[in-house]
């Protein structure tokens, strides 16, 4: 009834336009494009449904107390007023999503959209998690504090993990155009990669002590190194395109006038698969080294029955932007080859046996 939609509008923060709002206390179900506006607030395992529709909120939507948005078939959409000021110009309402205190997001085959794609809109907190497959969106994602979030079959713009959060990120077959790698989580990219695109947005990794794991992906923009990053490591095999480029940040002092101090202070460890054969077989019993440029011992191995080895190196303030050489010995039968911070993984190297 009439009465029942608007006690429900009220109960929820929202104003209803267009459509039909739906539900028992407690959730807002909207299986018709729906127009909505003001703001909405879930609280106390709430839920907002969307299925096989269209919905418009032309405000904020802000979830707490393990409350919850699903999408099914449907697009979420949040619109941004626009207004004018006498003599000052034109302005914007920009408006977000905020995920609360064990608040969970699910999406499939969906569009999470905003009515420009200048402005970050989604941000995640608080033991929030967040569960896609089939999702796009145009929402430049935050996340805070801890966080646990599965992306498949997606398209997304930028990801972002704020220094200090603890997340843990798994994209799998998916599109992403700029990811930004803190704190101390456990991240995954499986099967996916970044459009070519060299001026794009960054793979940034800035205050990371976490693990990156990296299968059958590939990057094709810049990736960016920043300041504080303490011991962070990178697993698995990437592919680097050829536009990738690489971009070390520089340090700054708080002093007015401030001029760079150089390379950001900080570690990373990169490892690197290594594949030996022979005759297009694998060989094992392979002793395996890298070295820096003085020929000091880095890192060594031995291939085992897959012809498998992974040797590390730490790249830091003063080898950023290094390249080490790797070595492979079999008797009198050697290979060599070169590995720096961007190179791409896993790394064949095969030996001759003449």
């Amino acid at each position: 009834t009439l009465a029942a939609l608007l006690a429900a509008s009220i109960v929820f923060g929202v104003s209803f336009l267009a459509g039909t709002l739906l539900g028992q206390p407690g959730d807002i179900e909207v299986r018709q494009d729906t127009h909505l506006k003001g703001d909405i607030v879930l609280r106390r395992s709430q839920s907002l449904i969307v299925e096989d529709a269209t919905l418009l909120v032309d405000g904020n939507i802000t979830l707490f107390d393990s409350s919850s948005i699903l999408l099914a078939n449907a697009t979420l959409v949040l619109e941004e007023r626009t207004y004018e000021i006498p003599q000052m110009g034109r302005f914007s309402t920009r408006y977000s999503i905020g995920l609360n205190d064990d608040s969970r997001l699910e999406a499939y085959s969906s569009q999470l959209l905003n009515a420009t794609s200048e402005h970050w809109r989604l941000i995640l907190r608080d033991n929030s998690s967040m569960v896609v497959d089939g999702l796009f969106t145009n929402e430049i994602i935050w996340f805070l504090d801890r966080a646990s979030v599965q992306i498949e079959n997606s398209d997304m713009p930028y990801l972002s993990v704020w220094p200090g959060s603890e997340v843990s990120l798994t994209i799998a077959n998916s599109f992403v155009d700029g990811l930004a790698f803190s704190g101390a989580g456990e991240f995954q990219l499986i099967d996916s990669r970044q459009r070519v695109d060299p001026t794009g947005s960054p793979l940034a990794f800035s205050d990371f002590s976490g693990v990156a794991r990296v299968e059958n992906s590939s990057w094709g923009g810049p990736v960016e190194i920043w300041g504080g990053n303490e011991g962070g490591e990178i697993w698995g095999n990437i592919t680097f395109e050829e536009t990738a480029v690489l971009r070390v940040k520089q340090a700054f002092s708080t002093e007015p006038d401030a001029k760079p101090l150089g390379p950001p202070e900080g570690h990373l460890v990169r490892y690197y698969p290594i594949i030996i054969t022979a005759d297009g077989l694998p060989l094992s019993g392979v002793n395996v080294v890298i070295y820096d440029s003085n020929g000091t011992l880095i890192s060594s191995g031995v291939s085992g029955d897959t012809g498998l080895v992974i040797l590390a190196v730490l790249f830091d303030t003063d080898s950023w932007r290094a390249e080490f050489g790797l070595s492979a010995v079999v008797g009198e039968n050697a290979v060599e080859h070169r590995v720096s911070l961007m190179t791409s993984t896993p790394i064949s190297l095969a030996l001759p046996t003449a």
